[in-house]
């Protein structure tokens, strides 16, 4: 898939979650918040997710 604009090309995050032995993809999105997810807000950086 490509971007509106390609300065945003490859800006996305995708959000799994491995659960009896499947992975299930949660989310995607430029801006995903990662406390919906679980995702504690010190690793949001780390994951490519922060809380505004």
């Amino acid at each position: 898939m490509r971007a509106v604009d390609p300065s945003m090309q490859g800006d996305g995050v995708l959000v799994f979650e491995y659960d009896n032995g499947r992975w299930k993809k949660l989310g995607e999105g430029s801006a995903i918040e990662c406390s919906p997810f679980g995702i504690p807000n010190e690793i949001g950086d780390e994951v490519g997710c922060r809380d505004q």
